[in-house]
């Protein structure tokens, strides 16, 4: 499967998931984070479809809910790829913010 159709397949799953998708130019940072308790997911336009694939699959493998759901193949090892580099990486996975926002890095 090609990252694009790949990255289509993600943001679906995202927003079949409960996130909110903003798609703009974000000066090369992109992330999930939750907004007065809604999901919401950034994706960087200058970025290209990896790096856009890389922001989504860290937050789909944080995101408890996932297992209930039907997904590809390809689509299931990247986020599986993505949780294991996501585990290995040390510090917090939620940096709040003054605004009542808490960001979740990309992985």
């Amino acid at each position: 499967m090609h990252t694009v159709e790949l990255l289509d397949e993600a943001i679906r799953l995202a927003q079949g998931l409960g996130y909110r998708l903003r798609q703009e130019s974000l000066g090369g940072v992109g992330g999930a984070c939750e907004i007065r308790g809604e999901k919401w997911l950034f994706l960087d336009l200058d970025a290209g479809p990896q790096e856009q694939l890389d922001c989504v699959l860290g937050a789909l493998a944080r995101e408890p809910s996932l297992g209930a759901r039907t997904i590809s193949a390809p689509l299931a090892r990247a986020i599986s790829c993505a949780a294991s580099r996501s585990a290995s990486v040390p510090g917090p996975m939620a940096v709040p913010d003054p605004t009542g926002a808490t960001r979740h890095p990309a992985a």
